[in-house]
C-alpha cells in the first residue's frame, strides 16, 4: 500500500524502472538465497533445481497469490514471499500509468476500477486466486492521487468502518472461519482497511505537524535506518525462524529475542556491503554497456 502511495503522482520510466527496483529488491534477494543455498547444503539438505529456479525468477510466494499452486518455497528462504507479491505490483504499474493517460481516468475512472477490483478479489477468491496483494497496491495509489480532497468525516467513516469490519472478524471467527468467504474476503479485508487506517493517520499527522514530520524525516538515523531497512527485513528471518533460529541456544523468548536482534545487527553490515558491491558493479556494468 505504501508504494502504491508513493507512486501515485511519480512519472516512471520503464527501465530505468524496473532496473532500479531489480538493483533494490532482487539483488538483496539473490545474496540471501546463494548464502542460505549453500548453508543448506553443507549443513541440512540443499535446494532442488526446482528451487534455484523459482527463486531466480522470484516466484517463491507464488502460492500467496495463486493458493492453489502447492509451492511454499525453500523452507529456510520463507521471507523472501513477498518479493514476488511486490514485484508483481511494480510489473502492472506501468500499465496502469499508461491506461491512466489513455483513458484519462479521473477520480470517477479510479473509483470504478477499485470497485471493479475489489468485487474481482471477492469473486477470483471462490476460484483460489488472491488479488490481495495487488488491490492493497492500488488503494495506496488510489489514496496518494486523491488524499489532498481527503476530510475529517472521511477520516472518520474509515476509521469507523475498520473497527466494525475487526469486529466482525472476531465475532465471526468461531462460526465461519476456514471458508473462502472469511478467508479471503473478511480476514483480508480487515487487514486492509488496518493498513489504510494507520497510512491515513500517518497523512493527518503530516497535515497538521508538518515541521515536526519533517524533522524527524531528516534524522540522520532515521535515514540511515532507511538504508539497512531491506537487509534487516531480509537478514532478522536467519535468526528467528530461518536456518540459525536463536531458539537453538536457548528457549528463553526475552533471551532468544535479545539474541536474534545482536545477531541481526552484527551480521547486516557485511550483508549490506555485498548488497552495494554487487549493486556498484550491475550498475557500472550496464553504464558501460550503454556508452559502448
Amino acid at each position: 500500500m505504501v508504494s502504491g502511495f508513493v507512486y501515485a503522482n511519480k512519472e516512471i520510466h520503464c527501465g530505468s524502472f524496473f532496473f532500479g527496483r531489480f538493483c533494490r529488491i532482487m539483488i538483496p534477494a539473490y545474496v540471501y538465497a546463494t548464502i542460505i543455498f549453500v548453508c543448506s547444503a553443507i549443513f541440512y539438505e540443499g535446494p532442488s533445481v526446482k528451487d534455484i529456479l523459482i527463486h531466480i525468477f522470484n516466484l517463491q510466494g507464488i502460492q500467496n497469490v495463486v493458493p492453489c499452486i502447492d509451492y511454499y518455497g525453500f523452507p529456510r528462504l520463507g521471507i523472501l514471499w513477498f518479493l514476488t507479491a511486490i514485484m508483481m505490483c511494480y510489473l502492472l504499474l506501468p500499465l496502469l500509468k499508461k491506461a491512466e493517460k489513455k483513458f484519462n481516468l479521473g477520480l470517477r475512472g479510479h473509483s470504478l476500477l477499485l470497485i471493479a477490483l475489489v468485487s474481482l478479489q471477492i469473486a477470483l477468491a471462490y476460484v483460489d486466486i488472491q488479488l490481495f496483494y495487488l488491490l492493497m497496491f492500488y488503494i495506496g495509489y488510489y489514496l496518494g492521487k486523491y488524499i489532498h480532497r481527503l476530510r475529517n468525516f472521511h477520516a472518520i467513516f474509515i476509521y469507523a468502518f475498520t473497527l466494525a469490519i475487526n469486529g466482525a472478524r472476531l465475532v465471526l471467527s468461531n462460526r465461519i472461519d476456514g471458508t473462502v468467504f472469511y478467508n479471503m474476503t473478511i480476514a483480508t479485508l480487515a487487514e486492509g482497511m488496518v493498513a489504510l487506517a494507520i497510512l491515513i493517520t500517518l497523512y493527518l499527522i503530516y497535515k497538521n505537524w508538518p515541521k515536526i514530520v519533517e524533522r524527524v524525516a531528516n534524522n540522520k538515523l532515521l535515514r540511515l535506518t532507511d538504508k539497512y531497512s531491506m537487509a534487516v527485513y531480509i537478514v532478522h528471518f536467519t535468526f528467528f525462524r530461518g536456518i540459525a533460529p536463536a531458539t537453538l541456544i536457548t528457549s528463553n523468548k526475552i533471551l532468544a529475542l535479545l539474541l536474534m536482534i545482536g545477531l541481526t545487527l552484527i551480521c547486516l553490515y557485511p550483508f549490506q556491503k555485498i548488497c552495494d558491491l554487487l549493486d556498484h558493479a550491475v550498475r557500472a556494468l550496464c553504464n558501460r554497456k550503454q556508452k559502448g
